[in-house]
């Protein structure tokens, strides 16, 4: 009876499909992060010898504040968290996109 149950359960679809942020700086990535609810964390990365900060928590992501000499408006910081597939965050004049992937 039990080979039979783990039989059937191997013919259950399993999901292999990951989530990433991808961050990429002038359309190189720079950097791949799995997501999930329980990741947390503040990665830091260089570009034309500033520092970036992106925050990921509880399945979201955001830009935090940067420089106001190298992103003067700030709009990328101010968009807040994104937490949905078809979003991105943006910043035009660093050319910095931080969005989702989802690798299969």
């Amino acid at each position: 009876m039990c080979l039979l149950v783990l039989g059937v359960l191997d013919l259950i679809p399993k999901e292999t499909n990951k989530w990433y942020v991808v961050i990429k700086v002038e359309r190189e990535i720079v950097k791949k992060i799995e997501i999930s609810s329980r990741t947390q964390e503040t990665y830091k990365f260089n570009f034309s010898n500033n520092v970036v900060e992106v925050e990921v928590k509880d399945g979201a992501v955001r830009m935090k504040e940067m420089n106001k000499i190298i992103c003067p408006d700030s709009i990328c910081s101010e968009a807040g968290w994104i937490k949905e597939y078809y979003e991105a965050d943006v910043c035009m004049p660093n050319k910095i996109i931080v969005s989702f992937e989802r690798i299969s």
